[in-house]
Protein backbone atom coordinates (compact mmCIF):
# COMPACT_ATOMS: atom_id res chain seq x y z
CA UNK A 1 0.00 0.00 0.00
CA UNK A 2 3.09 2.35 0.56
CA UNK A 3 4.08 1.91 -3.02
CA UNK A 4 1.04 3.09 -4.15
CA UNK A 5 0.81 5.90 -2.24
CA UNK A 6 4.62 6.85 -3.13
CA UNK A 7 4.38 5.82 -7.08
CA UNK A 8 0.83 8.29 -7.00
CA UNK A 9 2.59 11.22 -5.11
CA UNK A 10 5.52 10.85 -7.61
CA UNK A 11 3.77 10.72 -10.58
CA UNK A 12 2.33 13.95 -9.58
CA UNK A 13 5.64 15.99 -8.73
CA UNK A 14 6.07 17.50 -12.69
CA UNK A 15 2.58 18.72 -11.79
CA UNK A 16 2.33 22.28 -10.46
CA UNK A 17 -1.94 23.24 -9.56
CA UNK A 18 -2.23 25.92 -6.53
CA UNK A 19 -5.03 25.03 -4.12
CA UNK A 20 -6.29 28.32 -5.45
CA UNK A 21 -6.58 27.10 -8.69
CA UNK A 22 -8.16 23.64 -7.48
CA UNK A 23 -10.72 25.62 -5.72
CA UNK A 24 -11.53 28.45 -8.15
CA UNK A 25 -11.87 25.53 -10.90
CA UNK A 26 -14.64 23.57 -8.42
CA UNK A 27 -16.49 26.71 -7.33
CA UNK A 28 -17.20 28.08 -10.88
CA UNK A 29 -17.64 24.51 -12.00
CA UNK A 30 -20.36 23.53 -9.32
CA UNK A 31 -21.96 26.92 -10.11
CA UNK A 32 -22.65 26.43 -13.69
CA UNK A 33 -23.10 22.53 -13.22
CA UNK A 34 -25.56 23.00 -10.36
CA UNK A 35 -28.04 24.55 -12.99
CA UNK A 36 -28.95 21.07 -14.93
CA UNK A 37 -27.24 18.88 -11.77
CA UNK A 38 -28.01 18.18 -8.23
CA UNK A 39 -25.44 19.26 -5.75
CA UNK A 40 -24.00 16.04 -5.23
CA UNK A 41 -23.62 15.31 -8.84
CA UNK A 42 -22.10 18.53 -10.08
CA UNK A 43 -19.96 18.40 -7.27
CA UNK A 44 -18.58 14.75 -8.49
CA UNK A 45 -19.02 16.40 -12.47
CA UNK A 46 -16.79 19.28 -11.23
CA UNK A 47 -13.97 16.67 -9.34
CA UNK A 48 -13.82 14.94 -12.33
CA UNK A 49 -13.79 17.51 -15.43
CA UNK A 50 -10.54 18.79 -12.75
CA UNK A 51 -8.84 15.90 -12.65
CA UNK A 52 -8.93 15.79 -16.49
CA UNK A 53 -7.39 19.55 -16.82
CA UNK A 54 -4.76 17.86 -14.34
CA UNK A 55 -3.78 15.06 -16.07
CA UNK A 56 -3.65 16.82 -19.78
CA UNK A 57 -1.80 20.05 -18.71
CA UNK A 58 1.79 20.07 -16.99
CA UNK A 59 0.72 23.22 -14.77
CA UNK A 60 -2.15 25.76 -14.16
CA UNK A 61 -0.88 28.55 -16.59
CA UNK A 62 -1.26 26.16 -19.04
CA UNK A 63 -4.35 24.78 -18.59
CA UNK A 64 -5.69 28.43 -18.66
CA UNK A 65 -4.23 29.50 -21.95
CA UNK A 66 -5.54 26.20 -23.35
CA UNK A 67 -8.64 25.84 -22.35
CA UNK A 68 -9.97 28.97 -24.03
CA UNK A 69 -8.87 28.30 -27.32
CA UNK A 70 -10.81 24.94 -27.16
CA UNK A 71 -13.98 24.85 -29.78
CA UNK A 72 -17.29 24.06 -27.67
CA UNK A 73 -16.95 20.48 -29.29
CA UNK A 74 -13.38 19.75 -28.07
CA UNK A 75 -14.39 21.21 -24.88
CA UNK A 76 -17.52 18.22 -24.51
CA UNK A 77 -15.28 15.65 -25.83
CA UNK A 78 -12.33 16.18 -23.06
CA UNK A 79 -14.14 17.55 -20.02
CA UNK A 80 -18.15 16.88 -20.22
CA UNK A 81 -18.55 13.30 -21.70
CA UNK A 82 -16.01 11.87 -19.97
CA UNK A 83 -17.61 13.27 -17.01
CA UNK A 84 -21.69 12.44 -17.05
CA UNK A 85 -21.56 8.67 -16.89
Amino acid sequence: MAFVVIAASCADSSKNFSDTFKADWMKSCQNQAGVNLDKNKAKRYCQCSLEIVMDRYKNEDEARAAIPTMSVNQVQQILVLPCMK
